[in-house]
């Protein structure tokens, strides 16, 4: 599912590729996105001095 993360693809035609449903393929996306995210803030917190900076360094 990661080269897909960007979009580009129809989920349709995404899940044609990979045998799975439009609807999986949807909430796959959704929960990488959201692992992804969660990952991320975890990286910044432990650049940043401050838990208040992490919003900031994301902007």
């Amino acid at each position: 599912m990661s080269p897909y993360l960007a979009g580009g693809l129809p989920r349709d035609v995404i899940g044609k590729q990979l045998g799975m449903s439009a609807e999986a393929v949807a909430m796959s996306l959704h929960r990488m996105r959201k692992r992804y995210g969660e990952i991320l803030r975890r990286s910044i917190a432990d650049t940043v001095a401050q838990p208040d900076d992490i919003e900031d360094e994301l902007s």
